[in-house]
């Protein structure tokens, strides 16, 4: 098994234990079970890929060929991929189609579950939201995801909305372009809008062997992109034919010969390569930077707290007086009037007011395109319209968990800055969700999980919009809930259907730091909306007049803009709560080995210094083993910069 793992994984991860070591032997159980946890997720390589393109431009039999499965996705020139499928290594073949009832199917369905019908031009599953692939191939065991996207053209590009808000959660964009054609005017829009969502993208050039002329093409395109989008003049080509990457495949076990000369003029091995040696390996350098970032934050409180305890054994006479001061300033902290519980509150306050705005701003957008393509018409606008919308209004909702991702990892920067007592950090890796990438397959969810939800029809005030004598007890209490990515949802929403979040939710990187391997992510529920049945209403408006299509639009604007006021705010009533009470049990924690650290300091100052000696020799070297560790943990970051 080929493993896409960065060459300074195993320092980074023996320096990491060292650290958890060090500090569990100082006390901070907490620092070193949370570095571990991390650990083990950095231990693992992985990176996300999401494959996107125009209808008909190769990418379904781009994947078949990375994969090795020449008929795995349906590739037939009238069949059209309708949700994203999620590809992943698996010991075993096995499929999943995801939705409110996630069911396991055979490879032989996938066209039935993934694609629209091309008689009718509908889907066959409307309920299914996504499909998951899991598959023993080489280029997967590398702990590579592909997820292949429908086309990102369309009357109101709602795939395309849909599959920018997934960007954002992956490491790398595969666009594939065929090599017989030039890059359309939505193409080039689409470019131009994921710059600001991965930094790394990569072009594939397909059906090659179809066309000598090839080479012109890609110099026409490179033209386009030099004046549409010219961010991505240096971004790799790869010219390959899938045909004959398949066809290696195939004659490989009788031909050796014959299928390695057609795999090398298939041009697959320098994207393979690619994908393996380059993406995986940035991604997993990332991964273990934030895992470093956690440590020199650890050994950086070690330090500190080591430094104490030699002034401490070296019967310094003002220790004892700066922690009691502190040990003040860590209760005016605790107090329920202390600033930084109104500054919480004023941030988050803040994160409703930009979400609330970006959730109608996107609904009217949504809206509006959506007349305009019923106005200007055309035969397959009954159907094509409700189904650019549903995807619009799902990738809406994913947009809009992405910006509480980033707003949150803002809020707790900010707020562990504003902080100004060492030692004191707010950690959110009890804030809500269980680790997004579950060894088991998906299967059918349990009850949603209730989060103080409001009554139907009715917007409850936040904790922020109420007195201080409003705030009840169960806002700070209880143990947190754990669900999966894009689960939780208040009763009344309904069931979350959450194909291309729990696709690529599994495998998020990026989140500033809020995901997989730095700080665990803070909450899931932004998404949720009330997305079952969107698709229901697209089998029934085909050939539906125009009057139709408009009150089908409608309906379900004002139904997202009943119900997503009341998610967002049900997410940050959770979010507030974790947070308050993560913070307060970080200054407990902290107080109380203050009011410790100041008990030895007494007993130390009545102590024979002879007596001491021994244990401040020991404190002066393990502060020695923490700055050579520090160095170390520094070094180790500019290496995984560069």
């Amino acid at each position: 098994m080929v493993k896409s793992r960065h060459p300074l994984a195993d320092d980074v991860l023996d320096l990491t234990e060292r650290i958890a070591a060090a500090a569990a032997s100082c006390g901070a159980q907490q620092d070193a079970a949370l570095l571990r946890q991390d650990a083990r997720a950095a231990a693992v390589p992985g990176s996300v890929v999401v494959v996107v393109g125009e209808q008909k431009r190769g990418k379904s039999s781009l994947v078949n060929a990375l994969v090795g499965r020449h008929r795995l996705l349906p590739v037939d020139v009238d069949v059209a991929t309708s949700v994203h499928l999620c590809v992943s290594y698996g010991e075993q073949d096995e499929a999943w189609a995801l939705g409110a009832e996630p069911r396991r199917i055979t490879f032989g369905e996938l066209a039935e579950y993934a694609a629209v019908d091309p008689g009718t031009g509908v889907e066959g599953h409307p309920e299914v939201t996504g499909v998951e692939v899991r598959l023993p191939a080489d280029v997967l065991a590398g702990g590579t995801e592909l997820v292949d996207t429908p086309g990102v053209g369309g009357l109101l590009a709602g795939h395309a909305s849909l599959t920018l808000a997934a960007l954002q959660r992956a490491d790398a964009l595969l666009f594939v372009v065929n090599g017989s054609h030039e890059l359309t005017r939505s193409e080039l829009q689409f470019l131009q809008q994921a710059t600001e969502r991965t930094r790394t993208v990569l072009f594939a050039l397909t059906a090659v062997d179809r066309d000598p002329g090839w080479r012109a093409g890609l110099e026409r395109n490179r033209e386009l992109l030099r004046t549409h989008a010219p961010q991505f003049l240096d971004a790799p080509w790869f010219p390959v034919s899938s045909k004959f990457k398949s066809d290696a495949d195939r004659l490989a076990p009788a031909d050796a010969d014959f299928a390695a000369q057609l795999h090398e003029r298939s041009g697959f091995a320098p994207l393979l390569a690619e994908l393996r040696d380059n993406v995986g390996r940035r991604a997993h350098g990332q991964q273990l930077h934030e895992l470093l970032t956690g440590g020199v934050e650890t050994l950086t409180q070690l330090a500190d707290r080591l430094a104490e305890t030699e002034r401490s054994l070296d019967q310094d006479g003002g220790l004892a007086e700066q922690m009691r001061r502190r040990v003040q300033e860590l209760t005016a902290l605790q107090d329920a009037d202390a600033a930084w519980r109104g500054r919480l509150a004023e941030r988050v306050g803040a994160v409703d007011r930009r979400l609330r705005q970006q959730a109608e701003a996107g609904l009217v957008a949504l809206s509006d395109t959506a007349r305009a393509a019923v106005a200007a018409g055309g035969r397959d606008m009954s159907t094509e319209v409700p189904r650019n919308l549903a995807d619009g209004l799902r990738g809406l909702g994913l947009q809009l968990e992405n910006t509480l991702y980033e707003e949150m990892g803002d809020v707790l920067d900010d707020l562990s800055a504003e902080f100004g007592v060492s030692g004191v950090r707010i950690t959110p890796a009890q804030l809500g969700l269980a680790d997004t990438a579950p060894a088991d397959p998906p299967r059918a969810p349990d009850a949603p999980v209730v989060v103080a939800p409001p009554e139907p029809g009715r917007i409850e005030p936040l904790p922020w919009q109420l007195a201080p004598a409003d705030r009840t007890p169960a806002l700070t209490g209880g143990e947190p809930r754990r669900t999966g990515v894009l689960d939780r949802v208040p009763q009344e929403a309904g069931t979350l259907v959450s194909g291309v979040g729990g696709a690529i939710g599994r495998g998020a990187r990026g989140f500033g730091g809020l995901a997989k391997g730095g700080k665990a992510a803070v909450l899931a529920g932004a998404a949720a909306v009330v997305i079952g049945g969107l698709y229901g209403g697209v089998r029934l408006l085909r050939g539906r007049r125009r009057e139709e299509v408009l009150a089908h639009i409608d309906r379900m604007t004002e139904k997202h803009r009943a119900t997503l006021p009341p998610a967002i705010q049900a997410a940050l009533w959770q979010v507030h709560a974790d947070l308050e009470r993560s913070a307060g049990a970080r200054l407990a924690d902290r107080q109380l080995r203050l009011r410790q650290d100041i008990a030895d300091a007494e007993a130390n100052r009545a102590a024979a210094r002879a007596e001491l000696a021994p244990r401040l020799d020991e404190t002066r070297r393990r502060l020695g083993e923490v700055t050579d560790a520090l160095a170390e943990a520094e070094d180790l970051r500019r290496k995984l910069r560069s």
